[in-house]
C-alpha cells in the first residue's frame, strides 16, 4: 500500500534464466528447443543461431541496468529482490510479463514447438511465483498460430497454474482478431472471467516496430514512445 492506496504493478517483467528451455521444454520438443548462447546485460537471450532481441535496442539498455535496478540486477532478478522492491515501493501485487518467453521466435513457423514453448514458459513462471503467489503473479503465453492450442493453454494456464491473464500474440495471417475462428478463445475468456493483455508494440502487426525497431540511438526512444501508446490504442479500437 502507498499513500493509503493499494497498488497493482501491471507491467513488470520477468528476465528468464539462461537454462529455462533446457529445464522446461517437454521431451518431444527438446531437440528443437531454443539454445541460449548468452544473456545480454542479464536481460535478453542471444541464441546459438545468432538470433536475439534487437541488439541496437539492447545496447542502449545495458549500460543503464545496474544503476537503474541495483540489487535486483546484482541478484539476477531473484524473487527475493522483487519482493524487496515491492515492499520498498508500496506495491501490493505485481503482474509480470515475459521478456524472452517467446524463445527468440523459435516457434513461429512450427505450431507444435510454439505450443511447447508456451507451456514451458508458463510452467517456469508458475514455479517462479509459487513461493509468493499472492503477491507476484504472471501473464501467460499462448501459441499464436494454433487456435486449439491457444484455447487449451489459456484454460490450463489460468485454471491450473494461476495465471491472471493471457498475452495475445500477433494474430494469424489474414485472420485479424475479429475473425470468427477466434470465437472459442473469447468464449473461454468470458467463461473463466479473466482479462486479455495487449503489450504495446508486440500486439497485432505493429507499425512502429516495422519502422524503428532495428535502429539505434534516439530511434529506440521513438519506437517506445510511439509503439506503446498508439499500438495499444489501435488494438483496443479494433476490439471495440
Amino acid at each position: 500500500m502507498r499513500d493509503g492506496f493499494k497498488v497493482i504493478d501491471a507491467d513488470a517483467h520477468f528476465y528468464e534464466p539462461k537454462d529455462i528451455w533446457d529445464r522446461y521444454v517437454e521431451p518431444e520438443y527438446y531437440e528443437q528447443r531454443p539454445r541460449v548462447a548468452r544473456v545480454l546485460g542479464k536481460i535478453m537471450h542471444e541464441y546459438e543461431d545468432g538470433s536475439s532481441q534487437p541488439v541496437a535496442r539492447a545496447k542502449t539498455l545495458f549500460s543503464q541496468m545496474e544503476a537503474k535496478f541495483g540489487h535486483a540486477f546484482r541478484d539476477n532478478w531473484s524473487l527475493e529482490s522483487r519482493l524487496k522492491d515491492m515492499e520498498q515501493e508500496g506495491w501490493d501485487i505485481q503482474v509480470c510479463l515475459p521478456t524472452n518467453g517467446g524463445g527468440g521466435g523459435g516457434g513461429k513457423e512450427n505450431p507444435g514447438l510454439a505450443g511447447a514453448l508456451s507451456r514451458a514458459y508458463n510452467n517456469w513462471a508458475h514455479d517462479f511465483c509459487s513461493e509468493a503467489s499472492q503477491k507476484v503473479k504472471f501473464t501467460a503465453l499462448v501459441p499464436g498460430q494454433d487456435l486449439d492450442g491457444m484455447v487449451t493453454e489459456a484454460k490450463r494456464a489460468v485454471g491450473d497454474l494461476g495465471a491472471v491473464s493471457i498475452m495475445l500474440p500477433g494474430a494469424m495471417p489474414e485472420k485479424m482478431w475479429h475473425h470468427r475462428d477466434y470465437d472459442p478463445l473469447w468464449e473461454i475468456v468470458q467463461d473463466m472471467d479473466f482479462p486479455l493483455s495487449l503489450h504495446g508494440a508486440n500486439s497485432g502487426s505493429p507499425v512502429a516496430n516495422a519502422r524503428y525497431l532495428t535502429l539505434p540511438g534516439p530511434f529506440v526512444a521513438l519506437q517506445e514512445t510511439i509503439g506503446f501508446p498508439f499500438e495499444n490504442m489501435i488494438s483496443v479500437g479494433h476490439f471495440m
